[in-house]
């Protein structure tokens, strides 16, 4: 794997395997991503982004498909734009890269099924600043979006799709504006904007498995590291940590070492924040809302039956 300069300096090396939720030991029994490891979701979100205001919000019939929120323009009341929020677990580049390039796949074979002409004329990455950009690196997701024409009903749009990923849920837009009425750049600008606004504001809470307390040890001498990591920084160096769902490993001299031992815990656990989200025990999960903001929660229940696990896609919805 390439590895970026923010990579290299701090001799970060990501397992690939992290982009699938639950990687557990051999020895452990499995636990689900949706009511084991996440077990109820807190989110906080912004009423206003700018110029557009919260104007309601659905709920699907099944938990992890997460919510929608409708947003309208203030001052042209005739646009709106909606946004979905919804589980994805660990994603990564270049992971995050396929999974949009699925859901452009979804929109133009939504439109064609209906007998609607869509041409994609865009996509690309674009800023929307993330919590963990620099420890990641060039793992980072990096929020992306795609431009659309379309036609229904006998009527031309400018239409987008952007994707961002937030504490292991999606955040995906999607706006759409008569051609005549709207530049297919002003319906690009507004859109990532809207999205950019949503990701820097909103603040989501995790609990279930994913709280557990982090067990410190020790790497074993001569040992090798394990497939079911979740993350190694400092290879090779007396600095080495491993990073699993619930236990953090130095070695021995480092363990041994009140300071040093301080210093890659605090580093460990940042490590696993970016790759797992905020994540809180259950009596803590109870926050106050500010002004401005409004609250989902979201309960996901275990499966009923060893393998069977709640799907994670929302079905693309295309707005006119």
């Amino acid at each position: 794997m390439s590895m970026s300069p923010a990579l290299r300096s701090c001799g970060l090396a990501v397992l690939l395997a992290l982009c699938v939720p639950g990687a557990m030991a051999a020895d452990e029994a499995p636990r689900p991503f949706l009511g084991g490891y996440l077990q109820e979701t807190r989110v906080l979100y912004p009423l206003a982004i700018g110029e557009w205001q919260a104007q309601g919000e659905q709920r699907f019939d099944q938990a992890e498909l997460g919510v929608a929120v409708r947003y309208q323009s203030d001052e042209r009341v005739d646009r709106w734009i909606d946004l979905y929020f919804y589980p994805s677990g660990v994603q990564l580049e270049p992971r995050f890269a396929e999974v949009f390039r699925h859901e452009v796949g979804q929109v133009e074979g939504a439109r064609r099924q209906q007998g609607d002409p869509v041409e994609v004329l865009a996509t690309q990455a674009f800023e929307a600043s993330g919590e963990y950009d620099a420890l990641l690196g060039e793992l980072a997701p990096k929020p992306r979006s795609a431009t659309f024409v379309l036609e229904t009903r006998g009527k031309r749009y400018h239409s987008l799709l952007a994707l961002a990923v937030k504490d292991m849920y999606y955040v995906k837009v999607r706006y759409s504006a008569e051609a005549d009425g709207l530049s297919l750049e002003d319906v690009r600008r507004e859109g990532e904007s809207l999205l950019a606004g949503f990701v820097s504001s909103v603040r989501v809470f995790n609990t279930g498995d994913c709280a557990r307390a982090m067990e410190v040890g020790e790497i074993p001498v001569g040992a090798s590291r394990p497939d079911h990591l979740l993350a190694s920084a400092n290879d090779g160096t007396d600095d080495e940590i491993w990073v699993s769902e619930d236990r953090i490993q130095m070695k021995p001299a480092s363990f041994a070492d009140e300071a040093s031992r301080d210093r890659l815990f605090a580093f460990a656990m940042n490590l696993h924040a970016a790759l797992r989200g905020r994540c809180l025990p259950p009596e803590s999960m109870d926050v106050d809302v500010p002004d401005g903001m409004r609250e989902i929660r979201i309960e996901y229940r275990m499966p009923s039956r060893p393998g069977d696990r709640p799907g994670l896609r929302l079905p693309t919805q295309a707005q006119g």
